[in-house]
């Protein structure tokens, strides 16, 4: 399956990756775009999204008001 995220990850987002290869689809095809293109890629594609505003996978605190 493919699944693909932000290119250029950095190393807050670099477990995503890991974790699906590792636990959830050990024949992950991870691909890697510009941010803007993650959507219209994975529709492209058939890929899963994931760790990018709108994919459909997310952080849960991405659109989470701030604790203060």
């Amino acid at each position: 399956m493919k699944w693909i995220t932000r290119a250029r990850p950095k190393t807050d987002r670099i477990a995503c990756p890991w974790l699906i290869a590792k636990f959830i689809d050990p024949a992950a095809e991870i691909l890697y775009v510009p941010a803007d293109q993650v959507l219209d890629a994975a529709k492209r594609e058939d890929a899963i999204s994931f760790d990018a505003p709108g994919a459909r996978y997310t952080h849960p605190t991405a659109n989470a008001p701030s604790r203060s």
